[in-house]
């Protein structure tokens, strides 16, 4: 088990990375969740994908206006909250 290599081409998989959550920035209604007005799982899903990225760069979503606003309101829900200040010391 353990750690998996770094990819050879990091800088390919970090636009990609970047090209998706342009994606999902476009496709977010404004003061909402990703399919409405109510929380889902594709809200936690998603928003624990993103977890990683932020706590590596935590200005990774400022040119992601929506997203951010949106990984915002979930990191405020106080379950999410309570699990992700565990990894708050990695940052």
């Amino acid at each position: 088990m353990g750690f998996a290599p770094i990819p050879d081409d990091i800088e390919g998989k970090e636009a990609k990375l970047a090209e998706q959550v342009r994606f999902l920035d476009g496709s977010i209604p404004a003061g909402n969740f990703i399919t409405g007005k109510n929380i889902t799982i594709a809200d936690i899903s998603i928003a624990c994908g993103l977890t990683m990225p932020c706590l590596i760069n935590p200005t990774f979503l400022d040119d992601f206006e929506n997203v951010k606003a949106w990984f915002g309101r979930v990191a405020a829900l106080p379950e999410f909250a309570e699990v992700h200040k565990q990894f708050q010391h990695f940052a």
